[in-house]
């Protein structure tokens, strides 16, 4: 800590005194009136806006002993010292002593503090005694004058990183080491002083205001615009933002350029405007040595830099030494968060630099970009190597970091967009594709292969094979070790086309064979062989789970997410994260589907809308899994964010499965109606083009459950037996032991469900299989095999929250197999209390689910129609010319369907069915 001592002539808290001279010439007083202006307040700019939060910030800083104010120029450092001051929340006096580089010699300063402490009002400080004024003395009795003030005095030093005299530096440092205790003592600087200030940190004895702080929030540049009289909106307001960062004297010049004369807007207010260059040129660039100026307008040409990028656009090798001097100097230029090394100008004093460097040295600029870009290239940051070859009007150059980088891969995902590209940066390479003159396209087989992924992300697939074509061609004279990438980016368009189209067998033949490809290429010949794989392994995994081989699926999709990982593919390994959920609830796991789902979303989210298109497996895959889950507004939320995003998408899979969960969420709604339209529109868009074999699976499943929910079990068995000659999957098992369970089928449907049940590999089938045996147990009136299916049900269901299979069946039944089951308190008692209260709380919808058997025979229906009626069971014999036991007969088939007991039962039984109106 700071210890105050007894210290020797000459000395202060045990620190020399360096405008203290025993034995030798004393320095000469300064001239009177001299330093009047040293001790002025300054006035508040008109119109000025107070900042209540700052002030609470420095009434809060006070409590130490010494806070500072760090900042650059305009940053309203003073303006707010002015408005704390003026505001009369200082704890006591403030004294105020502005420095300048002529603020002369130790004894100067030392005088200057006395002075401004008198005329705060400190009566006990000295005066000055002639030449002598500044000795150990007259620093002990400055000191001495303020140890006791209460309230204790603020002696504000103003521009304190202007003092240039290391006696004045010295001298500052002697309060820092001992400030008295009736002594706050605020620094506010541009840059942080050459003082003594990191044991002051240490020890927690200073508070600091930094330009973070000081920067102006949204709703202080809103309140500033007003103030001058410009009102903006949030989109005018998210621009000045991003122009000005909150930088208070750009945003003043901004509200005066605003208010100025014709129509104005933020876009057109930039560093080179008039009033915003001659402050940047006075305040910051006018300072710097010819050699640092040059280096700023060189390297403004990068959104981002750091020490290498600028040794090698510039030159020389002191780049990352210069910049960390800016730093420091607070000239606008800031280190950038998360890329250590890598640093960035402000916007306007960036923008004022490329108006300077465009006026002055515009023939150096392709040469620049140039630079820039080989040097991105050489460090993998592929997207900022395209912006700046784009840049340099370097088009050849363009097309070899197209086909020989990964900067490729981006292009061959869904959008051509990245997420963070790297420190560099840079837009993204389809608008880089965008740029390239037409004419400049059959120039080499690179920009042929540029032509091709134009037309590619233009949506227009038919023009994408004759460049392709042309490419293939022209490569051709070149030797092989020549031709690969060219070859290689060939085929991968020809992968994402099979991939655009919806065909899973042409897309799974193209992407087995580039794969052998890249196998036999070689990183050494391709440098993006690590991006290619990934992106293959990727699309031969979406061709294996629409083909519905979902292991070998699984294994791919897991390979191409651990590649993208490692080859940086941040937004390939959200998709191919997102498609491994969908493998997850196709497999029959909710569980593992959601976990992936959940972390593809988690992926998506760090990178922003550039993530939107490839986030849709995973909104996918949550829909489904809430539909099971019987969370029918989360499904609902997942199915329109997924929808939303794929809007303007090409890929037709992908389009086709989330319109079979919207289908799947109108059944779990029991919405028959809108069902079967959707149904129909599906079919009938993929008219002409066979659908792949799981989607196929999925659709047939839900015309099938449809048909079920609307009491026409023989027609849904039809459905799925038509499709079952491929072979049923233990989903579609389930749906046909329904069927034949409802047409009174019994040993049929618990053929089917024995081996879904012997086999347990699909969680979802599972469930429903032991939960329609249950109610096929206790059809036969079997209570204990009954209970004993519906609590296998239950406890498998519980894991993961599984309740459309309970919730599909008729509510009776479904009532009569749980209400048991709640009898025995098992683990699953309060789940199972969940679904009988949701049971319990429905009204069996007309034409709603059927129980089994309600496929009535003709003469059946007959004798219903007279259950209305009063007439009795001979009258209904007459009626129907039959005799009375075959009536009894038909009752007793009736009551047995329809899963009642007494004739009113089933006539509001029938009418619930649509059997009676």
């Amino acid at each position: 800590m700071y210890e105050r001592v007894a210290t020797p002539a000459g000395q202060v808290c045990g620190g020399p005194v360096t405008g203290a001279h025993p034995g030798g010439p004393r320095p000469a007083p300064p001239p009177a009136g001299a330093s009047g202006g040293r001790f002025g307040r300054p006035r508040l700019p008109e119109p000025h806006l107070p900042r209540p939060r700052l002030v609470r910030a420095l009434d809060a800083a006070l409590r130490r002993p010494v806070t500072l104010l760090s900042a650059a120029a305009g940053s309203g450092k003073t303006a707010l010292l002015a408005e704390w001051a003026a505001t009369g929340r200082a704890p006591g006096p403030v004294a105020w002593l502005n420095l300048d580089r002529d603020g002369g010699t130790a004894a100067r300063f030392w005088s200057d503090v006395a002075a401004a402490l008198r005329r705060a009002g400190v009566a006990d400080v000295p005066a000055p005694a002639g030449p002598a004024a500044g000795d150990a003395a007259q620093v002990r009795r400055i000191i001495a004058a303020t140890e006791r003030l209460s309230p204790p005095v603020a002696l504000v030093l103003d521009n304190v990183d202007a003092a240039a005299d290391p006696g004045v530096l010295a001298a500052v440092g002697v309060l820092l080491r001992c400030v008295p205790d009736g002594l706050r003592l605020v620094l506010a600087a541009r840059a942080d002083p050459a003082l003594p200030l990191h044991r002051l940190r240490a020890d927690g004895l200073l508070d600091e205001i930094t330009a973070d702080a000081l920067a102006f929030t949204d709703e202080e540049a809103a309140d500033l615009l007003a103030l001058h009289g410009v009102p903006a909106g949030p989109r005018e307001l998210r621009a000045l933002a991003g122009r000005t960062e909150g930088w208070a004297v750009g945003l003043t010049l901004a509200a005066r350029h605003l208010r100025g004369p014709g129509r104005r807007d933020i876009e057109s207010f930039a560093g080179d405007r008039a009033a915003v260059a001659a402050y940047l040129t006075g305040e910051v660039l006018a300072g710097q040595p010819p050699a640092v100026r040059r280096f700023l307008l060189y390297t403004s040409i990068a959104g981002r830099v750091s020490g290498e990028l600028a040794d090698a656009v510039v030159g020389g090798g002191a780049g990352q030494a210069v910049l960390e001097q800016l730093q420091r100097a607070n000239a606008l230029v800031t280190a950038v968060p998360g890329h250590p090394g890598w640093y960035r100008y402000h916007p306007l004093l960036r923008d004022l630099l490329r108006h300077r460097l465009a006026v002055e040295e515009a023939a150096a600029l392709p040469r620049l970009h140039r630079r820039a870009a080989a040097w991105f290239a050489r460090g993998a940051d592929h997207r900022a190597a395209l912006a700046h070859a784009a840049a340099a009007g370097d088009w050849p150059f363009v097309g070899r970091l197209v086909v020989a980088t990964p900067a490729l891969s981006l292009l061959l995902t869904a959008d051509g967009s990245a997420a963070d590209g790297g420190p560099g940066d840079g837009p993204a390479p389809a608008a880089v594709l965008a740029r390239i003159p037409a004419a400049q396209l059959p120039a080499t087989p690179e920009l042929m292969v540029c032509g091709a992924l134009r037309a590619f992300h233009a949506g227009d697939p038919d023009a994408v094979a004759p460049w392709l074509a042309d490419a293939r061609r022209l490569v051709a004279a070149r030797a092989p070790a020549e031709r690969a990438a060219v070859e290689m980016a060939v085929r991968g368009l020809e992968v994402e086309l099979a991939r655009r189209r919806g065909d899973m067998r042409a897309l799974g033949s193209a992407a087995t064979d580039l794969l052998g490809r890249l196998a036999d290429t070689g990183p050494r010949r391709l440098p993006s062989t690590a991006q290619h794989r990934a992106i293959t392994l990727h699309n031969r995994g979406i061709s294996l789970l629409w083909s519905d081989d979902l292991g070998r699926a699984d294994r791919y999709l897991w390979s191409a997410a651990m590649t993208a990982r490692s080859a940086d593919l941040d937004l390939l390994e959200v998709d191919a994260v997102g498609h491994l959920a969908v493998v997850g609830y196709a497999q029959g796991a909710p569980g593992e589907s959601r976990y992936q789902a959940d972390a593809a979303d988690d992926l998506a989210d760090r990178h922003g809308p550039a993530a939107a298109r490839h986030a849709v497996p995973g909104h996918l895959a949550v829909a489904l899994t809430a539909v099971e889950q019987h969370r029918l507004a989360e499904a609902d939320s997942a199915l329109q964010r997924g929808a939303q995003a794929h809007r303007d998408a090409p890929e037709p899979t992908l389009r086709t499965a989330l319109r079979v969960a919207r289908i799947r969420l109108l059944l779990a709604r029991q919405e028959w109606a809108a069902a079967r339209t959707a149904i129909a529109r599906t079919r009938h868009e993929a008219a002409g083009t066979p659908l792949p074999r799981l989607l196929e699976r999925w659709l047939t499943q839900v015309e099938a459950e449809l048909l079920l929910g609307t009491g026409e079990p023989g027609r849904a068995a039809a459905v799925l037996v038509a499709a079952g000659r491929r072979g049923l999957g233990q989903r579609e098992r389930v749906c046909l032991a329904r069927a034949a369970a409802a047409l009174g089928q019994t040993s049929r449907a618990e053929g089917l469900l024995a081996p879904v049940l012997a086999a347990a590999t699909d969680m979802v089938a599972t469930v429903e299989a032991w939960v329609v045996s249950a109610q096929l147990a206790q059809r036969r009136r079997r209570v204990g095999a009954a209970v004993r299916a519906i609590a296998n049900g239950v406890e498998l269901a519980l894991s993961d929250g599984l309740r459309r299979p309970f919730l599909n069946l008729d509510r009776r039944d479904a009532l009569a197999v749980l209400e048991p089951y709640l009898l025995r308190r098992a683990d699953g008692h309060d789940f199972a209390a969940e679904l009988v209260a949701a049971l319990a709380a429905t009204r069996p919808a007309a034409g709603g689910t059927a129980p089994a058997g309600t496929e009535l025979s003709e003469r059946e229906r007959d004798v219903v129609r007279h259950l209305p009626t009063m007439f009795t069971v001979a009258e209904i014999a007459e009626e129907l010319h039959v005799s009375v036991n075959t009536v009894k007969a038909h009752l007793r088939s009736i009551y047995r369907k329809l899963d009642v007991s007494r004739r009113r039962d089933a006539v509001e039984r029938a009418r619930a069915l649509s059997i009676l109106p």
